[in-house]
């Protein structure tokens, strides 16, 4: 049996950290704890550090021209929580400033987990994040290290595209020559199954490529094609170390063709309508051309019973 994984191709792409809202801090901050200083990533050879820090919730508070100390938001915020301070003013300061940064270790932890999500979404199916708390002389300030290791990076080696046996072999071949992954046509397969080209994988790829195929059906009068009509199937067992194949299973549901078009609402600066045209009878309906010329913002495709 071979093992494969199927990938929920969820939201538009990578999840970042998300902040606590002021309430959710207040509710699990530690005021006695130390506060941050630095946060470190050590061992990244493949991202930027701005790239992979905001993968994570744990930072410093923010600095002046980043020069250590001049923690200006934070100085403001500690102002207005003065005893003596006016309310209305303590309120404004502290709107105006930032909490201090204090250290959460099991949001490190977590934040550790998440680096090597990332990881993995990037196609180092092998990374291994760990941290570590440094605590300086005093203890009341502390440096968060994140060490990375990477591992080798897997790439595409083949895509195949199963599912469009109602579409034609033209659009079928479109397919593959319009397809955001690199892929070249050279498979004995037929124009099902395209070779990877030493692209590495990459998640958001895959939500990119399924984009690309919802609006192709659409395009084509396939108006039921959604993000829930395709599945991508990743399989790493049955392909060299550094591998993968990814099969894209589409489920098209029928075609629609133009027959009478059903308008109902308001335009901007018209009164409502509704009316009944007759618009390139037994043509596809493609859904964003159909949006685009009636100026609506969501079509509905019903099946003529009568035409059928």
């Amino acid at each position: 049996m071979v093992a494969v994984l199927v990938v929920e191709l969820c939201g538009g792409g990578q999840v970042t950290a998300q902040p606590t809202t002021e309430e959710e801090a207040e509710a699990v901050t530690d005021t006695t704890a130390p506060i941050i200083q630095r946060v470190q990533i050590e061992g990244n050879e493949h991202f930027s550090e701005e790239t992979l820090k905001r993968q994570i919730r744990t930072s410093p508070n923010r600095r002046i021209l980043g020069i250590p100390g001049f923690t200006w938001w934070r100085w403001i915020y500690q102002l207005g929580e003065a005893d003596w301070m006016w309310e209305r003013l303590a309120e404004a300061l502290k709107s105006g400033g930032e909490p201090p940064a204090y250290i959460d270790t099991s949001t490190v932890t977590d934040d550790a987990e998440r680096l090597q999500l990332y990881y993995e979404q990037e196609g180092f199916f092998d990374a291994s994040v760990t941290s570590s708390v440094e605590v300086n002389e005093l203890g009341d300030r502390v440096t968060v290290v994140f060490r990375v290791e990477a591992g080798p990076a897997t790439y595409f080696r083949r895509v195949r595209y199963e599912g469009l046996d109602a579409l034609t072999p033209a659009q079928r071949r479109s397919i593959g020559r319009n397809t955001v992954l690199d892929v070249e046509n050279g498979s004995s397969e037929g124009p099902f199954s395209f070779r990877g080209t030493s692209q590495r994988y990459r998640r958001s790829l895959l939500l990119e490529e399924r984009q690309r195929l919802v609006s192709t059906l659409q395009n084509k009068g396939y108006a039921g094609g959604s993000r829930d009509s395709i599945r991508a199937i990743v399989d790493r067992e049955a392909t060299p170390p550094g591998s993968l194949d990814v099969t894209f299973r589409v489920q098209t549901g029928p075609q629609y063709r133009f027959g009478d078009v059903h308008l109902w609402g308001a335009s901007p600066g018209h009164q409502s309508h509704r009316g009944r045209e007759s618009a390139r009878n037994g043509a596809p309906a493609p859904v964003p051309a159909v949006r685009a010329r009636y100026g609506v913002q969501s079509v509905e495709c019903v099946r003529d019973e009568a035409a059928a």
